[in-house]
């Protein structure tokens, strides 16, 4: 595995390095988006995002994300 990984790292090192500093971008972007909001909506986003399937289902699926924000 650790020779897969230098292997993967020697090969495709300035890739890895644009996929990392797109990855801190995002982040960045994400946390300024939400700085304003309070505290228990903040958490909220945040659990969120570190399910990307669930926010591809609501996301695919408004109407669904409709009915679960009628519902609390």
């Amino acid at each position: 595995m650790q020779q897969a990984a230098w292997k993967l790292y020697s090969e495709d090192q300035k890739d890895l390095v644009t996929l990392d500093n797109t990855n801190v971008s995002v982040q960045q972007k994400f946390d300024k988006t939400i700085q304003n909001l309070d505290e228990p909506t903040k958490a909220a986003f945040q659990k969120l995002a570190a399910m990307p399937d669930v926010l591809t289902l609501l996301t695919n699926n408004i109407n669904l994300l409709n009915k679960i924000g009628r519902t609390l």
